[in-house]
């Protein structure tokens, strides 16, 4: 079973500190609409979150040989589907994603009974996922860093995460499983209210 846990991590005790060190990391989040959703931890990573495993990392690390047989072993703590390839690749991402019933779709705008995922990178590493769960904003999990819901998916490129270079989708029901559906209907932005503003 690749979902270890489906329970949602608890709230940042210090949403303006994780706030402050997410800055330093994607400047473009300090004019974003965000806010911090958790605390910072090295439990999971970006993968584990976009698929809802909060108890482990996702990530081809290298293994070491067993004592019986020579077997690659994973080191513990990591997780990786065995027949995807060992590497964090845009392609492998869009494979990983495949296999959970996600297709290519063209827009990170929110569409009824739908969820997205958009992978970042260059052209041929991954080096971000994040995911727009049903009836939620974007969410990302940043690194080490906290998780945050941020209403636009390009607002966390920087240096770091990299730029957007896949969206895929996920119809939940019949009428929204089209290529391409009508948009849903204007959501609130989540503002900067959402989180206190530090004195600039």
């Amino acid at each position: 079973m690749d979902k270890a846990s489906s329970k949602r991590p608890p709230p940042a005790a210090n949403p303006e500190e994780e706030a402050r060190l997410l800055e330093e990391q994607c400047p473009g989040l300090a004019g974003a609409d965000y806010r911090v959703t958790s605390a910072s931890t090295k439990t999971y990573n970006c993968v584990a979150w976009s698929v809802d495993d909060f108890e482990r990392c996702w990530s081809p690390m290298p293994g070491i040989p067993s004592a019986i047989g020579g077997a690659i072993e994973p080191i513990g703590g990591y997780h990786w589907p065995k027949d995807l390839p060992a590497l964090m690749g845009i392609e492998t991402l869009k494979e990983l994603f495949r296999r959970r019933g996600f297709s290519a779709c063209e827009t990170t705008n929110p569409e009824d009974g739908v969820e997205k995922v958009a992978i970042y990178g260059d052209e041929i590493i991954c080096t971000h996922v994040a995911v727009q769960r049903l009836g939620e904003p974007w969410t990302s999990k940043m690194g080490d860093r906290a998780d945050i819901e941020h209403t636009q998916a390009a607002a966390i490129e920087c240096g770091l995460v990299g730029q957007i270079q896949a969206v895929l989708r996920r119809a939940t029901n019949p009428a929204s499983a089209s290529a391409v559906s009508e948009p849903a209907k204007p959501r609130l932005a989540l503002g900067r209210s959402w989180r206190r503003q530090r004195p600039r």
